[in-house]
């Protein structure tokens, strides 16, 4: 039967070479593209390689940032805690200055009340001194006495 048709045998080749040769454009076509695909691929993998280095960088430096903003933080809480615990104790001091005015003040009053009353006192003991005076130069008179000064002076030194 072989003999018979040879051409039957030459397509049957030929339509076996025709689908061979097909499956092998589909298979290098399928790999030319699965390489086009995996350089894709990789190119994908290098870009978020490096996406992922910068936001690696990125986060370290934010990380710094934050670091130095939180002892600056830090820095100023401390100055505001000193300048609080500062104000805190002129506070105190003021309050015990105002304290201390307070009863200097009361002290001045009194001195002032008993100035006035030592001022009254000598007042009157100057007038006294007036009437004692007055009723000693008129016992003088009615008694005729020489000046009272000179007798004691007299009676001090020895003479008569």
């Amino acid at each position: 039967m072989a003999a018979k048709n040879p051409a039957l045998l030459v397509i049957g080749l030929a339509i076996l070479l025709s689908a061979g040769g097909l499956y092998l454009w589909r298979v290098a076509s399928e790999n030319t593209q699965l390489r086009l695909q995996n350089s894709e691929a990789v190119n994908a993998v290098d870009k978020l390689r490096k996406a992922t280095d910068e936001l690696t960088k990125n986060l370290a430096e934010t990380r710094l940032n934050l670091d130095d903003k939180k002892h600056y933080i830090s820095d100023i809480d401390a100055k505001l805690l000193k300048a609080s615990g500062d104000l805190e104790a002129s506070a105190t001091e003021l309050r015990n200055c105002l304290d201390n005015e307070k009863i200097i003040k009361e002290n001045t009053e009194k001195q002032k009340t008993e100035l006035e009353e030592k001022e009254a006192q000598l007042k009157t003991l100057t007038e006294e001194k007036k009437k004692i005076e007055t009723s000693l130069g008129e016992f003088k008179k009615i008694c005729n006495l020489p000046d009272l000064n000179e007798t004691i002076k007299k009676v001090c030194s020895g003479q008569s």
